[in-house]
C-alpha cells in the first residue's frame, strides 16, 4: 500500500477486515472440524466413508496451520498437536 498513497488513508481499515476476515474464518474452520469429528466420521457406514472424511479432516487441520500467524505456525506445538489429532482419527478408522 507505501506505493499507493490514495490507499494509505484506507490501511486500517483494510488491516481490521483482513483480521476479521481471518477471525471468521478460523471459527468456521473449528466449526467444520467439530461436524466432521461428531457428525460425519462418527456416522459414517463403511470403511470408504470413514476414510474420505478423515482426509477431509486432516486437510481441514492444514487449513488451521496455514491460517496462523507466521510466528505460531512455526510453533513444534502446534505441529505436534495436529500430528496427534490425525493420529487419533486414523485409528479411529481401524
Amino acid at each position: 500500500m507505501a506505493e499507493q498513497p490514495k490507499l494509505k488513508r484506507y490501511e486500517s481499515q483494510i488491516k481490521n477486515y483482513c483480521e476479521r476476515l481471518k477471525d471468521e474464518t478460523k471459527t468456521t474452520l473449528v466449526e467444520i472440524v467439530q461436524m466432521l469429528q461428531q457428525t460425519c466420521i462418527a456416522n459414517a457406514k463403511n470403511i470408504e466413508s470413514r476414510a474420505f472424511f478423515l482426509n477431509l479432516l486432516g486437510d481441514f487441520y492444514r487449513y488451521q496451520l496455514e491460517l496462523l500467524a507466521p510466528e505460531e505456525n512455526n510453533s513444534i506445538d502446534q505441529l505436534t498437536n495436529v500430528q496427534k489429532k490425525l493420529k487419533r482419527d486414523r485409528e479411529m478408522l481401524l
